[in-house]
C-alpha cells in the first residue's frame, strides 16, 4: 500500500495528484524485477482523514505483486521503492510544490491484512472467485460467504 498524507486538505490535493502522477512509474520499476511475475496498480485510490484523529489527509493506493515461484529467494525491494520515494519528493520541490507535512510511505501488506486498509464493501466486490462459495437455502443461492 502506498500512504501519501497532508496536513491540509488544500495541500493533499495537490500531493496525492502528484503523487498518483508517478505510481506508474513505480510499478514500471518492479516489473523490471526479474522476481516480480506482473505488479499491478489497482484503478481505486482511497481517501480519507487518518483514523488515529491527527486531523491528517490521507490517500492510499494498492499494488499487487505476483512473484516468480523461486526456491529460498528474499525479494529486496528498497532500493526500487527508495528510488521512487525519492523522485516524488524532489519533483515536488522542483516544481515548488512541496510543503511541511507532505509525508509518503509504502507498506507491505498481506492480503489478509486489507481490512485495515480498505472499507469491507470493497473487499467483498473485490474477492477472487475461488475464495467464494455458495451457502445454502432452499435456492441453493442465499448468500456469499468467505471459505
Amino acid at each position: 500500500v502506498l500512504l501519501a498524507s497532508s496536513e491540509s486538505q488544500e495541500h493533499h490535493i495537490e500531493w496525492s495528484g502528484l503523487v498518483e502522477s508517478k505510481v506508474r512509474l513505480m510499478v514500471a520499476s518492479l516489473e523490471k524485477n526479474m522476481y516480480i511475475k506482473i505488479a499491478h496498480v489497482s484503478t481505486q485510490s482511497f481517501s480519507d482523514t487518518a483514523t488515529e484523529g491527527d486531523g491528517r489527509y490521507v490517500t492510499k493506493w494498492f499494488i499487487g505483486l505476483t512473484f516468480v515461484k523461486a526456491d529460498s529467494v528474499n525479494v529486496d525491494l528498497t532500493v526500487d521503492i527508495q528510488a521512487f520515494i525519492n523522485n516524488v519528493y524532489k519533483q515536488a520541490v522542483n516544481i515548488n510544490m512541496y510543503k511541511p507535512g507532505m509525508q509518503m510511505e509504502i507498506k507491505h501488506v498481506k492480503r489478509k491484512q486489507l481490512k485495515h486498509f480498505v472499507p469491507e464493501d470493497v473487499l467483498e466486490k473485490s474477492k477472487p472467485a475461488h475464495i467464494k462459495k455458495k451457502t445454502g437455502d432452499s435456492t441453493g443461492w442465499s448468500s456469499i460467504k468467505d471459505v
